[in-house]
């Protein structure tokens, strides 16, 4: 299942968002070399939960058995290696703007996109940052808590996006997200609602994490699956901390109307006798908006005060409610003013 786009309208340019999708890009192409990626990178700035948990030691790949790491005291393994390596505390930071693949990275940054640019929106520039660095290092937490000794890197963007992707959930979970269910058979897309796209990605992973755990943690490597819980957990504790809530609130009403539960809503909100039922755009609206009754023609608002010398009648129809040009019958038998006109 990949997201395409949602059916919200942002008013600012997504700046941050795009900034961080061409960082990304950037890292990938330009330090870690592309489709001819440098491992040594990786080997030295993914970030290892055996590492932390034993600090002063420092994990790389044995030199006389394939696919087994050996960890060592660091200055043992920088004399080994003939490198100097960077600090652990570092590749908490570094780990989560590297990627193993192109299509590590196209995949990641779609979602980045889908679902980033709506958050910033809600979250702010700098908050959205904030949190997006927040929600990666909450990834990161999540791996090592759940194996402390896995001596494999462990890289890429995608527990930070499970922040994000933790965030649009609790502000957006109405919104529409257009979206590829099963690549790459063509024609099984559509408009689906935000929270029914995460919670199908996250149980699919939470299966998959279940049905692949020897593969995907220890020495075998994989993906980082609680790295994913991880940061989405994280997303959902940070994001009420950081909302802009007048943003999000207009983002949300755009999600009822687009998905018709502000229609719902407006249906069940009691009109008092002969007044015209509220409009599902304006349903709290006011006597100079226009008002549609179930059924009947449409309404216009006119001038609240009558021609001058005629007195209306105070039990007639409010002036709001009434169609455009007519005015309340007078009062009194005698002439009005189109009477006078007509003579």
């Amino acid at each position: 299942m990949i997201p395409l786009r949602d059916n919200l309208k942002i008013k600012d340019f997504p700046v941050l968002t795009v900034l961080l999708v061409v960082v990304n890009i950037g890292i990938f192409f330009g330090w870690q070399g592309g489709s001819n990626l440098d491992l040594g990178k990786v080997l030295l700035y993914g970030n290892v939960p055996y590492e932390v948990s034993h600090p002063g030691t420092q994990c790389m790949p044995s030199q006389t058995t394939i696919n087994v790491f050996q960890c060592e005291e660091t200055v043992a393994q920088e004399q080994r290696w003939k490198a100097e390596f960077p600090p652990t505390w570092l590749t908490f930071f570094t780990s989560m703007f590297m990627h193993i693949s192109i299509g590590h990275l196209i995949g990641n940054m779609i979602f980045l996109a889908v679902f980033g640019f709506a958050l910033e929106a809600g979250l702010g520039r700098a908050s959205f940052l904030l949190f997006y660095v927040v929600g990666g290092l909450g990834a990161d937490l999540g791996h090592i808590l759940f194996d402390s000794t896995s001596q494999v890197p462990a890289l890429g963007a995608s527990g930070a996006i499970s922040a994000v992707m933790g965030g649009y959930v609790m502000l957006y979970p109405r919104a529409k997200i257009f979206t590829w269910v099963i690549p790459p058979l063509p024609f099984l897309w559509g408009w689906i609602r935000a929270s029914w796209v995460v919670g199908i990605i996250l149980g699919v992973q939470v299966l998959m994490a279940y049905f692949a755990m020897a593969a995907a943690y220890g020495t075998g490597g994989g993906t980082a699956y609680f790295a994913h819980f991880g940061g989405f957990l994280a997303g959902l504790a940070l994001v009420k901390l950081v909302v802009d809530q007048d943003t999000v609130e207009s983002l949300r009403r755009q999600a009822r109307l687009a998905s018709g539960d502000e229609q719902r809503i407006v249906e069940h909100i009691e009109t008092p006798p002969g007044q015209a039922a509220p409009h599902p755009s304006y349903p709290y609206g006011t006597p100079q908006q226009a008002a549609r009754p179930p059924g009947g023609q449409q309404l216009h608002a006119v001038p609240a005060q009558p021609p001058p010398g005629v007195v209306p009648d105070p039990f007639a129809a409010p002036a709001h409610l009434r169609p455009a040009g007519d005015v309340a019958p007078p009062l009194s038998d005698g002439p009005t003013s189109d009477d006078t006109a007509g003579g």
